[in-house]
């Protein structure tokens, strides 16, 4: 009984040491970083080892010798680990959520983006609408709410941010012009008035104020052409939020 006992602290000693590799730098470090919901360890094997998107961290491996070795025994076990927390990364996958541009504009709402396309060639072509999604942040887990065919009224059309309980949106994500424009408009919240506003706007210029309109530039050349502005104006609940747009989010 002793001898068995033994083996199996021997063994489960083993384990644990053994699944430092992908489990350690998925779960533990940092935190997911593979594109993966499921299985974050397994995959992240795969990758040091070059067989699933192969990048630095393959090169970094395979330049320490033992690291190959190191991950290969460790792969069966990061594969049971990664099978026994399916649960845990089931409750915390992003949540997904669509909505009509009616009822986006009918729902509670933390508020809306005034979007002006008169100057912007790219939303000439688009069929008059726009689709856009919203990326909110929650305590467990992200919610994605796409609002399809937001029609533009004279050029105008006004993006709803719909309220969900217990979720704060971190920004919004607009597309126009038969998918060759996008607008992403970014969310700054717990910005302080006073001394520490001015330091942080001098250091932030490309940030804006609730109720003051902006302009994005979404021409693909380097310079700013008269025909890729895009004004925005924010007209939000919470005036202690700001605002930033460019090209790509940083999600």
């Amino acid at each position: 009984m002793i001898k068995f006992l033994v083996r199996v602290v021997a063994v489960f000693i083993l384990a644990v040491s053994l699944s430092g590799c992908g489990t350690y730098i998925e779960r533990v470090r940092l935190k997911g970083f593979s594109s993966s919901g499921y299985y974050k360890g397994t995959f992240m094997d795969l990758k040091l080892l070059g067989l699933y998107r192969p990048g630095y961290e393959t090169m970094f491996c395979y330049g320490s010798i033992i690291c190959p070795v190191l991950v290969l025994l460790s792969l069966p076990v990061d594969l049971v680990v990664d099978t026994l927390s399916i649960p845990f990364d089931y409750s915390r996958e992003p949540r997904n959520e669509e909505m009509t541009y009616a009822q986006a504009k009918s729902a509670a709402t933390h508020g809306y983006l005034n979007l002006d396309f008169s100057a912007s060639s790219k939303v000439k072509d688009g069929g008059g609408v726009v689709s856009y999604w919203v990326h909110y942040r929650g305590n467990s887990k992200d919610l994605y709410l796409m609002v399809r065919d937001a029609s533009l009224v004279d050029s105008v059309v006004e993006v709803y941010i719909p309220y969900f309980k217990d979720y704060k949106p971190g920004g919004v994500s607009i597309y126009y012009g038969s998918g060759r424009g996008s607008l992403e408009v970014n969310f700054k919240y717990g910005v302080r008035e006073g001394q520490g506003l001015n330091e942080y706007m001098k250091r932030n210029d490309q940030i804006h104020q609730n109720r003051n309109e902006f302009i994005y530039h979404d021409s693909s050349k380097s310079h700013e052409g008269p025909d890729s502005k895009v004004f925005v104006t924010p007209f939000f609940n919470n005036d202690n939020v700001w605002f930033s747009a460019s090209g790509r989010l940083p999600w």
